[in-house]
């Protein structure tokens, strides 16, 4: 992979994690998956972690992360910042 910014795209499903990392150009350069459980705090942060973990080693040292996008099924309650 380049050392060119790259872009993370994050979908957090029901029973699924997925991110990829994207060039300025569109191109894939990574792309993961794992299982989670998003009713479970910490088991979902330990595979939110290890998700992210395992895309940052197919990145080059030095290269950088210009943005990141996450989607999420739900709507934001304002009074609690959690995702209903």
């Amino acid at each position: 992979m380049s050392r060119e910014p790259w872009v993370a795209g994050i979908d957090i499903g029901g029973t699924t994690l997925k991110a990829a990392l994207v060039d300025y150009g569109g191109e894939v350069g990574a792309l993961e998956s794992t299982s989670s459980n998003v009713e479970n705090l910490p088991s979902f942060k330990r595979s939110f972690g290890g998700l992210l973990a395992k895309l940052g080693k197919k990145v080059l040292p030095g290269a950088r992360l210009a943005a990141a996008g996450i989607g999420c099924k739900g709507v934001v309650d304002t009074g609690t910042s959690r995702i209903r």
